[in-house]
């Protein structure tokens, strides 16, 4: 289990990782100022909150054998 710090989760894109206050046009409508990526707020928070899990599991001692013996390199491209 990795512990993640959830500040600005939701209000950063998932997609293009741009933050602003803004991209909350509504309390559940996420809609990015930059990229036009447009989700359920909770959604994108989620899939914001997860890829931070990887990468804090993923640059710890096991993560990194994990990644180098399964040729996985990066989770956003």
């Amino acid at each position: 289990m990795e512990v993640i710090n959830p500040r600005n989760t939701s209000r950063t894109c998932y997609p293009c990782g741009h933050v602003d206050k803004a991209n909350r046009t509504t309390q559940d409508r996420f809609v990015c100022r930059v990229c036009g990526h447009v989700d359920q707020a909770d959604h994108n928070a989620a899939l914001n909150i997860a890829y931070l899990g990887y990468v804090q599991y993923m640059t710890t001692t096991h993560g990194y054998w994990a990644a180098w013996s399964t040729g996985l390199q990066s989770a956003r491209t």
